[in-house]
Parts: structure tokens; sequence; C-alpha cells
């Protein structure tokens, strides 16, 4: 029988399903304290396992046995960062400043730790918190859906989920939220057999996509999420006042590809750091996801339901993580961007999250729909028209009696690898039954935060290095082909200077701005400025990162910093384009995770204040971390940045206000553009939109 109580939580190391007896660890609860400053190097005995409830030494000892692991040796060097844990743990009122914490013995005396590093003798029938080692190894991009040894049992209401442990967090990966359902069906909750464990210790498949996109299994069957967590609270279960935030991610890839299980997003340091419940979570992309056929039933989006239905998931299962489900963050970068603005137009998403974060979202000029993906197609026939239909014609089912049956039967591995591809959300009724996002204040957004904005030369990813001997023609034609765009009244209208004899260089970085203009930063500054000023947000917060470190292989040379005397991976200091996707790594702290060097010693202190803002957002809706929180964890070069740079400010009626997210950032005003006046996108063009 499931729990009908949501704070009733359990989490085993041994327990097997349909067993009475809970073991001690399980009764205890245990959060993972550790230092991570994202070098993926902490120092030695900065990281312990804390026992939660008070337990007497015998039973603490035997917890941190059952572990693998011993009570913690009070000799070990405090300072190296089990100071700043136990600071944290108190800044968050887990536990009166007096509180002391089992260790290692002396001999046969029991001692306890106090907050302040002291140790005292304590009776040894007292009974406390405790703190074991924590040998977990660190995990690295390469290892990232490698199991160690170091496994956990954990119980969700009557079911068991088998997970593992690494330095920083605890990790449930391949979680199934939902069965695979019939092709262009929408997906349901799934809801596990209660008499057999669940296999939680590696990613599931990747959805279906276009063979070469992920290094990863691939499968129609795809409806995954992996979920980080520092802590697993005890049996008997926590005040809610005691759960973390969850923030959930959702993948990019343009509606065709990407995965939950890419390692430039892996959720270890997010959670660690930002002290949260992370989780990535797969969709069904290209047609599998969005193809709509004209019988009036099948109207798509099923990509963006595997999302609601996920989002459902959490709202049942992720307090038993530790997490808050109703502190629900969700963000996603470009498609998954995209997907976030869809999500808050649906009713359907309603109340299943509280904040919500889009990096990068493409939302404006497209071929043949002037909104790009910042709105829908006018109507389903129209859009079954411009994408559907050549699916359907291209698997050969046009003609058959049976549409739907052709379709289903259609080998899904040929169906994604397809020339013709259905790919974009659709106003189908019923996830989405509007237009556009709604800003005038009249939408379901007025109670969520709003966190939103893009990288500053986006587009620079899509633009090869030209030819020497390309000319502004030949620019002009290809951006014709590639875009669907007519970029001769651009050039025409002097917006967009060009110098008399343009380098080869000249000509990428004056398509890259037209084209990041038209596609990404005069809608993104249009959307924040309409939606502060109809106040369609709780609080909204936007950016521009002006430094990015670009993924390996999503690259270009222009994308990159040039390399310098002293600098040969690339001096950030020197001008190049900051493109598109160049944030992830930043976001999820895995730079130095993936083996990359830190180019100019800032790459590190820049990832941690950029997480330190995410992860203030998702606990605070405020990005701007407090200053007794960085205190009390440690994150002093955060603090230092912090106080440098100033508040993040909020938008207000006036408009929106832009943090220029860079080393040394500052806050400047949204402007009004006449770029994109010229493009036909300006601050006001949501006013009047349909």
């Amino acid at each position: 029988m499931r729990s009908r109580n949501v704070w009733a939580i359990v989490a085993s190391a041994g327990l097997a399903a349909g067993s009475c007896k809970i073991p001690k660890v399980n009764e205890a609860g245990l959060t993972i304290l550790s230092y991570n400053d994202l070098t993926n190097e902490p120092a030695a005995d900065s990281a312990a396992v804390l026992v939660q409830e008070s337990r007497t030494y015998s039973d603490f000892a035997s917890i941190c046995k059952e572990l693998s692991e011993t009570p913690w040796d009070p000799s070990s060097p405090f300072e190296n960062g089990l100071n700043s844990s136990l600071a944290h743990q108190l800044y968050l009122e887990n536990f009166p400043p007096t509180q002391l914490f089992w260790v290692a013995k002396d001999g046969s005396t029991c001692l306890a730790l106090a907050a302040d590093g002291s140790t005292s003798e304590v009776a040894c029938n007292k009974k406390l918190p405790g703190l074991c080692t924590q040998n977990a190894p660190v995990s690295t991009s390469e290892t990232a859906d490698d199991p160690t040894d170091f496994r956990v049992n954990h119980t969700v209401g009557s079911v068991v989920y088998n997970g593992y442990r690494d330095h920083f967090v605890f990790k449930f990966r391949g979680i199934r939220f939902a069965e695979l359902p019939p092709r262009f069906e929408h997906s349901t909750l799934f809801h596990p057999d209660e008499s057999r464990p669940v296999d939680a210790l590696r990613a599931g498949a990747s959805c279906l996509q276009p063979i070469g996109e992920v290094e990863s299994d691939m499968s129609e069957d795809c409806l995954f999420l992996n979920l980080w967590t520092p802590t697993l609270p005890p049996a008997k279960g926590v005040s809610k006042d005691k759960l973390k935030p969850v923030m959930l991610y959702i993948h990019g890839g343009g509606f065709t590809s990407g995965s939950s299980r890419n390692t430039n997003t892996d959720g270890t340091n997010l959670a660690s750091r930002g002290d949260v419940v992370s989780i990535a979570v797969n969709y069904r992309v290209g047609s599998l996801g969005f193809l709509i056929l004209d019988d009036g039933v099948h109207n798509g989006n099923y990509g963006i339901g595997d999302v609601v239905t996920a989002l459902e998931w959490v709202r049942e299962n992720v307090a038993s993580f530790g997490g808050d489900p109703e502190r629900v963050t969700i963000f996603g970068e470009s498609a998954g961007a995209v997907l976030v603005r869809d999500l808050l137009a649906s009713h359907r998403a309603k109340g299943l999250f509280s904040n919500a974060i889009s990096q990068s979202g493409p939302a404006g000029l497209a071929s043949d729909n002037e909104f790009g993906f910042g709105a829908y197609y006018s109507s389903l026939e129209y859009q079954y028209d411009k994408g559907s239909r050549q699916v359907v014609n291209e698997t050969g089912c046009a003609d058959s009696e049976d549409v739907l049956a052709c379709l289903r039967a259609f080998n899904a591995t040929e169906m994604v690898n397809l020339k013709a591809v259905a790919n974009v959300p659709a106003m189908d009724g019923d996830l989405i039954r509007v237009t556009h996002l709604p800003l005038d204040g009249s939408g379901l957004t007025g109670d969520v935060a709003f966190l939103s904005g893009t990288n500053r030369n986006e587009l620079g990813v899509d633009v090869s290095p030209l030819p020497e001997d390309w000319t502004v023609e030949d620019v002009l034609e290809a951006i014709r082909d590639r875009l669907g765009l007519d970029a001769r009244p651009a050039l025409d209208s002097g917006l967009f200077p060009l110098p008399k004899d343009p380098t080869p260089r000249d000509l990428v970085e004056w398509v890259v701005r037209v084209a990041t203009d038209g596609v990404y930063t005069c809608m993104e500054l249009a959307t924040n400025d309409a939606a502060a000023r109809g106040g369609a947000f709780a609080d909204l917060y936007s950016f521009t990162f002006n430094r990015t470190y670009s993924p390996r292989g999503y690259t270009q040379p222009h994308c990159d910093p040039p390399a310098t005397d002293g600098f040969p991976d690339g001096d950030p200091s020197r001008e190049y384009l900051k493109c598109h996707a160049g944030e992830q790594m930043i976001v999820f702290g895995t730079i130095i995770r993936a083996g990359l060097p830190d180019r100019d010693g800032l790459d590190v202190p820049f990832m941690q204040l950029v997480m330190d803002y995410w992860a203030s957002f998702a606990w605070t809706r405020n990005p701007n971390p407090a200053e007794a929180y960085l205190r009390a964890r440690g994150y002093h070069g955060t603090l230092a940045q912090v106080e440098e740079v100033g508040e993040w400010e909020a938008a207000g009626a006036e408009g929106a206000k832009l943090r220029l997210l860079q080393w040394n950032g500052k806050q400047v005003e949204e402007p009004e553009t006449a770029q994109c006046q010229g493009l036909g996108i300006p601050l006001n063009f949501w006013d009047t939109a349909p």
C-alpha cells in the first residue's frame, strides 16, 4: 500500500521490500556534509556523513559501520571544510548553536564535537547526532554514470530505490517516472511494483533521436529522470521547513535531440554546493514527441506532457528524497528554455512549480513564422501542413486506411532519422490553450518568480569561419538559406554597419549580430520588458552572459577566447563571441569536473558565483545570496564579488533591468535598441501581438 503521507520518509541501507524492521541507518537519516569549491579536488577529511537523529554512541558507531565508514577522527583538520558544513547546519537551524556531534573515541572515552571544532567527553549512553567519515570517491564526467560501491537503499512509501553516494551527494539515476505510452499518446505517472526494488544505479536510455546526436543508449522507452540530493531524511520524516528546494532541469536540443544524462549538466555539484535536490528529465523529442495528425485527436506536445508527468512525479515523491514539492524551480537551456515558457503558459502545469529559469531560449524570427518559438501557429491545421504532413508522407503512411496504425508500426529509429521532422510545440487546446505566453498579467504566472536571459552572441556557434574569398553577397544568401531571413534591409539600414572592406572575421561577427538579435536578444528584451510592465511574474530578473565556456564538441574557433602569452588555454579578458550553450558548464559547475582547465584563474570563481546566484533564486526567489549564508558556508569568493558588484536588481513597472554576468559584472538598464526596431522586434513588440 502506498504511503499517503508525503512526509513519512524512510531512508534505508539494506531494507528489503515488505520488511517490517527498519535498520538503524534508516531511522537516523543521513546528510553528506561537504565543502564543494567546484575544483573537484576536495581537501582530505573535508567531508563527513552526518547521522541526523540522536543515538547512543554504540548505535552511532554501528551506523557508520553499516555505511562502510568509521566515526570521524577529531584530530583531522577541522578547518578543511567541516567547519563551514556545521556552520551551515546551524544557519539552517537544523541544530541549536550548542549542539554536540559524536566523533571517534579517544581510547574508551566517548567524544563529541562542537560546531566551533572543540571536543569534550560525553557519557557514551547520551544520545547525539554524529559524524562518520566520508570515503566515497569524487566522480568526474567520465565516471558520472558509474555507481560506486557506497550503495544506499532508500524507501519511498513502500518501494525501495537502490542508489549510491559519491563524495558530494546521494545519486538515484534512471528512475522511471512514466511507462512507455502508446506512440503519439500522452504519458501518465508510473507507480512501481512495491514487491521489487527499483534499480536506480545507472541513467536510463536517452529518447530516440537522430543517430550521432548523443553518445548513449537510445530507446523509445526513455521516460526516466536522474536525481541528486545531499540528504536522505530519517524514517520518521522531517518538518516541511527542513526540506530543500528542488531544481528540475529540462535539456535543450532543438526539440530533436538531447538527454538528461549530458555530463555537462550533471547535477552533482549543483545539489552539493547549492544544497538543493537536483533533477534532470528526459522527454520525447522530434516527431515522436511533437507530431500532429489531422484527426483532431492527436495534437502533439507529447514531449511537453512528459515534463508535466515528471513534475507530477516530483510532487508525489520528492519529499522522500529531502525536496520540497512546493518549492520547485524548473529551468532549461535552448529548447529546454522554450519548454519552460510552454509550462508557464500551461494550465496543466499550474501549481507544479513555483519558480522558473530560462537560459538562451530562442523566441524570435524564424522561417515562415514571425514569432519563431515565441508563440504558436494560428491553427493545428496550419502546423500539420508545415511539418507533420511531410513526416506522414515520407513514412508512406499518407495513403493508409489507418494512418495512426501505420505510423505506430513504422520503425521508430527510421522515423527520427527521416529528412522531415515535426518538432514544434503547438496550441493543442489541452496543454497549451493560448497563442503565446501572456505577459500583461492576465496569465497563469502571477505567483511565479522568473529569471531569464541569453548569452551575448548566441548564434556564433552556428556560424563557421568563412572562406577568405567570401563576400557580403555570399553572406546574405547564406542567411536567407539558413534562417529564411532577408538580411539586406538590415545591412542597408545602417543599423548593423560593416567595415568598407570586411575581413572574414568581420563578416562572421556581422552575421552573428544580426542573427542573434533576430532570433534571441530582441525577443528576450521585448518579453522581459512586457512582463515587467505587465506584472506578469511575482518577481522578474534578467541577465546576459558576457563570460562563457563553450562545451567541447559544440563550439567554433571564435566562440573560445584567443590564447596569449601566459594563457595557453585562452584569455577570457580578450574579445571573443559568447556563444550558445556557453553557460551550461558554468551554471552546473562542471568545467573542472570535465577535465577542462581554468583558463585564467577566474573560471572556477565565476562558476561559484553563478551557481550561488542560481541556488539562491531556488531558495529565496531572489538571486542575491544572503551575506549570512555565504559566511556560514565559507563561500568567501562569492561574498567578495557580491560586495564588489552590488545587488542584482529586479525588474520594476518601468521595465526590466539586465545583469551583465561576467567577472566584475554590473547592472545595466535594458536598452531601447534601434537594431531591434529595424528587425521588427521593438521593446513594445508584445503590446500589439495577437
